[in-house]
């Protein structure tokens, strides 16, 4: 799959996509025993019944009612804290590739998602300049 993804993206020159995801999928995705997911330190994840999913919304282990105080909650609440120590570390967290959470946790920690996640994003913004002055 990475390496379609990689052609299609050389073959068409309009098609982007993220190298750090790519080579975190190539890699195997997240491994619970060294975790490069950081769901809760990036995402949050709210329900549709205003609930905070932790530690993220597609393998949500607890929703906590948010009731008008996300901000107190998501900085001082202790079961928030046990999640966000316990990030990308659950057995469900093996293997993750669940792009919506890979790409903001690459932000977070210098190591080589983080290069590549930088690159990626310099790269969109060439590209889009090159577009902008075309037009």
């Amino acid at each position: 799959m990475v390496a379609a993804i990689e052609t299609a993206a050389k073959k068409y020159s309009n098609l982007g996509y993220n190298k750090a995801a790519l080579a975190f999928i190539e890699a195997g995705g997240n491994d619970t025993n060294n975790p490069r997911c950081k769901a809760v330190d990036a995402v949050i994840a709210i329900s549709p019944n205003d609930e905070l999913l932790l530690p993220c919304y597609h393998f949500a282990q607890k929703g906590i009612a948010i009731a008008g105080r996300l901000y107190e909650m998501y900085r001082q609440s202790e079961e928030v804290d046990e999640f966000r120590q316990s990030q990308g570390k659950l057995s469900v967290c093996e293997g993750c590739t669940v792009w919506c959470y890979l790409i903001p946790s690459f932000f977070k920690g210098l190591d080589k998602y983080w290069v590549l996640n930088q690159a990626t994003y310099v790269g969109e913004f060439l590209a889009r300049k090159r577009f902008l002055q075309r037009a």
